[in-house]
């Protein structure tokens, strides 16, 4: 019945009407496939736009991680057992433009890694003086930073000051940094606030050719903002010799002596005694203009003499391994007459794996290892 019916219907319905129908069945059609393609068009547009997102968040992420592996192979925190290494949580975003990536303590000093952002590329070929050191190192970067509100007295570093290029990532607009301050300067601290800056229109001298550092810094080009830190205590192993190590200032023909050393995971300092140990490193007086030439000119033959002494050192590791020193590069009298003649190690090491030291031709033993 159903059947018959439909069939009466159709042959009752006249050409112009079916025609009216098809137009209408058409048009119908058209839209559908006009607003498939808006939907299509839209989901490409969103899907272009979250991958061009994802990409810049991996970016992003993947140059925090990547700066991360590089500071672990650099100092090596497992091989060594490093206590004085943190690794923060990658990404760790502490500001909206600064990711703490890890901190380091090498015995005396405290650096801190980290990466900012957003810095245009044409901002990493003018962060800088062009002036060089002799060794290549670029140096007097233009971002600076104060610690507890303090004034802007510190200049950060490149993490790798021979490549300078190394340092920045053009995908993430990111560049790598550190900061060092000595833990010292902060008594009674165990937070430090580090608020990072850079600046423009530098001015490097006077008009005599000085030093103009009082009108270095004219203005600030950007404020990056301020972090939070915590203090790495110093891991130092002390070893006083049994018998202390000789050596001759043969300028003046006197006689000191290396009586121990102190060894961090990155820095080291030879303890010595010399006649005039007790005040040569102090100040010197500078209203005696003669004496101030001769005290400075005996100063630095105890400096030349001590150097000297210890330029060929090197630490012998349990397993029969060595490792030379690097030149001297400070010293420092002490309260109770002695005096502590520094240098920093190119790379960590396990300061308890240390069994003896060579030093002006002599091996000493360190107690318990031999």
């Amino acid at each position: 019945m159903l059947s018959e019916k439909v069939l009466f219907a159709l042959n009752n319905v006249n050409d112009a009407s079916l025609e009216q129908a098809r137009r209408l069945l058409d048009r119908s059609v058209v839209s559908q496939r006009q607003a498939g393609r808006k939907i299509i068009r839209t989901f490409l547009i969103a899907a272009i736009l979250a991958a061009l997102m994802a990409a810049t968040a991996y970016a992003i992420v993947s140059i925090h991680q990547k700066r991360q592996e590089e500071l672990r192979e650099k100092y090596k925190p497992a091989e060594n057992h490093l206590t004085t290494y943190v690794e923060y949580s990658a990404p760790e975003e502490t500001s909206d433009t600064i990711t703490l990536l890890s901190a380091y303590n090498n015995g005396e000093v405290q650096t801190v890694y980290m990466n900012v952002k957003p810095v245009e590329q044409e901002e990493v070929r003018s962060i800088f003086m062009q002036d060089q050191q002799e060794d290549g190192r670029l140096y007097h970067l233009s971002y600076q930073f104060a610690i507890d509100d303090g004034e802007m007295n510190g200049w950060a570093e490149f993490l790798y000051p021979f490549e300078p290029e190394r340092n920045y990532d053009p995908d993430s607009k990111t560049l790598s940094l550190s900061l060092s301050f000595r833990p010292t300067d902060y008594p009674d601290q165990d937070r430090f606030s580090i608020h990072l800056c850079s600046f423009d229109n530098w001015q490097t001298e006077d008009e005599a050719g000085h030093p103009a550092l009082e009108s270095m810094v004219q203005e600030i080009r950007r404020d990056f903002g301020t972090v939070e830190v915590e203090l790495i205590p110093s891991d130092v192993r002390k070893v006083l010799f049994q018998q202390p190590v000789s050596f001759d200032n043969t300028e003046t023909g006197e006689t000191g002596q290396i009586i121990g050393i102190e060894i961090g995971p990155s820095l080291i300092n030879w303890i010595a005694v010399h006649p005039d140990s007790g005040w040569i490193y102090g100040k010197l007086d500078r209203e005696n203009e003669v004496q101030f030439q001769n005290d400075f000119a005996h100063q630095l033959s105890w400096i030349r003499a001590t150097d000297d002494a210890t330029a060929d050192a090197e630490f012998l590791f349990s397993d029969g391994h060595r490792v030379e020193f690097p030149r001297l590069d400070g010293s420092t009298s002490q309260p109770d007459g002695t005096v502590k003649l520094r240098r920093s190690l190119p790379n960590a090491i396990d300061i308890l794996d240390v069994i003896a030291v060579t030093v002006n031709g002599k091996t000493v033993c360190f107690q318990g290892n031999l």
